[in-house]
């Protein structure tokens, strides 16, 4: 039985043992010959796990070592209406960013 992928976190990037099956994940990993592993920017750690689970790869995640991160205004004031729409569309497409090679 093959073993299942590990995603782990290195020295702020991410190693990824043994390949999994798809191509999904081949966007993100280049080979690194020091350790014998693929490795991956963090930054692309939320893209990789969507991919992997579109296409229905099972894997053992080891990377996460954070928590949700509390966004708690020090200074209340109020936003103008582009900064209205602004965060109402990031909130819409889940926090993320879109359009900006991320």
């Amino acid at each position: 039985m093959a073993r299942r992928p590990t995603l782990s976190f290195d020295r702020g990037t991410l190693l990824l043992h043994p390949p999994p099956p798809g191509k999904a994940w081949l966007d993100y990993a280049t080979w690194d010959d020091r350790v014998e592993r693929f490795r991956l920017p963090a930054l692309h750690y939320r893209h990789l796990l969507e991919a992997l689970q579109a296409e229905g790869t099972p894997l053992v995640d080891q990377a996460p070592a954070f928590g949700p991160l509390p966004l708690v205004p020090a200074l209340e004031m109020t936003p103008y209406p582009h900064q209205r729409a602004a965060l109402a569309a990031w909130l819409a497409a889940g926090r993320r960013l879109r359009g900006v090679g991320f």
